[in-house]
């Protein structure tokens, strides 16, 4: 491994604590974590009457998921089946 990629993977690995510590912020008390979707409408910059895709009983897999809250966050929206994957 290079110093390059050494160094990349020390600032990934920074920042996605720092990330991961603002969606747990509020839940030391027991407290479930956000849960956003890009299926919710008020949450995104919608463009258009076929924006946002019908989420209900639809199969999503979220590439790049992180903690997953997206993920939890489209089967709370009504997903038949939500995925996430992440390295």
């Amino acid at each position: 491994m290079t110093d390059a990629h050494r160094e990349n993977r020390r600032l990934w690995n920074e920042w996605s604590d720092a990330f991961q510590a603002l969606w747990n912020a509020d839940t030391d008390e027991g407290g479930s974590p956000p849960a956003p979707t890009p299926f919710d409408s008020d949450g995104h910059a919608a463009t258009g009457a076929e924006y946002p895709p019908p989420i209900e009983e639809a199969a999503v897999v979220e590439l790049g998921c992180g903690g997953g809250q997206g993920t939890v966050g489209t089967a709370l929206a009504g997903a038949g089946r939500a995925v996430g994957v992440d390295i």
